[in-house]
């Protein structure tokens, strides 16, 4: 599954960063872009992966949230920028099919909120 491998790989770096800074998450933000695979998933989907891939790990305890932001793209037969919309396939404008989205990454991990060890 490849949504499990995703939050494996955000649980590694969590726990990387927390002992770069001498903590533990207690809440972890991700962003995905809209026209990413995982957006298609419920938030309880995406929150029952990330206790199952952080379950017995440094990360165990933290809270997920996970925040999608617009996906835009541009139609390259009638230049329009459009943003994108689940299962969009042609242009709004034109209706070709030529639509390119900007290239941006899967999953971001964009903040670790953490206490201090010891709190």
């Amino acid at each position: 599954m490849h949504e499990l491998q995703l939050m494996r790989q955000i649980v590694r770096q969590v726990e990387s960063s927390c002992r770069e800074q001498g903590g533990r998450p207690i809440l972890v933000r991700l962003q995905l872009p809209a026209h990413s695979h995982l957006a298609a998933h419920s938030p309880t989907e995406i929150q029952a992966l990330f206790q199952f891939a952080s379950k017995g790990t440094f990360v165990d305890s933290a809270s997920l949230e996970v925040m999608v932001v617009p996906t835009m793209g541009t139609c390259q037969s009638c230049g329009h920028a459009t943003k994108w919309e689940q299962d969009m396939v042609f242009c709004p404008y034109c209706e070709s099919g030529t639509l390119t989205w900007d290239e941006t990454q899967e999953i971001v991990l964009q903040e670790i909120e953490f206490v201090e060890e010891g709190e």
